[in-house]
């Protein structure tokens, strides 16, 4: 694997691993993929509930870094409910959209939200309540209405 760019990445990788702690998530894998036609590594941190029985992400973060060490200093949240975790009968999850340029500054407080969304959506699931679910900043719909 190139050296280029290594360090500047393994920095941004620890500190998104250190973000994703701080907000109360396990870190369940933290890694670096190179795209040597990109130009990049892509950095992916996944994330479930510290409780969790099973090491299924709840939560992960996306970001490139270019082989240089340049970053563009934002990041892709990503999060979903699979059916499993509903109380009812549901055939699909759903994934959340609209944080997929998220600046680092700001970060904790997008995790904590996207979090809280999660939980409303998952109660909202429950009681029968119709999605999609909108919020400030983002959508939880089902992956297949996903455009």
């Amino acid at each position: 694997m190139s050296r280029a760019g290594r360090e500047p990445a393994e920095d941004i990788k620890r500190r998104l691993v250190h973000i994703v702690r701080e907000v109360g998530l396990k870190v369940t894998t933290a890694r670096m993929y190179l795209r040597p036609g990109h130009g990049d590594r892509l950095i992916l941190i996944g994330a479930s509930k510290p409780n969790a029985r099973d090491e299924r992400w709840i939560v992960s973060i996306i970001t490139p870094v270019s082989t240089c060490g340049e970053w563009s200093g934002e990041v892709d949240i990503r999060c979903s409910i699979s059916p499993e975790e509903l109380l009812t009968q549901q055939r699909s999850g759903l994934v959340m959209r609209g944080r997929g340029a998220v600046p680092f500054e700001d970060l904790a407080r997008q995790l904590r939200d996207t979090l809280e969304e999660r939980e409303q959506v998952m109660a909202a699931l429950n009681l029968g309540i119709e999605g999609p679910y909108t919020f400030r900043r983002a959508r939880w719909e089902h992956p297949l209405d996903v455009t």
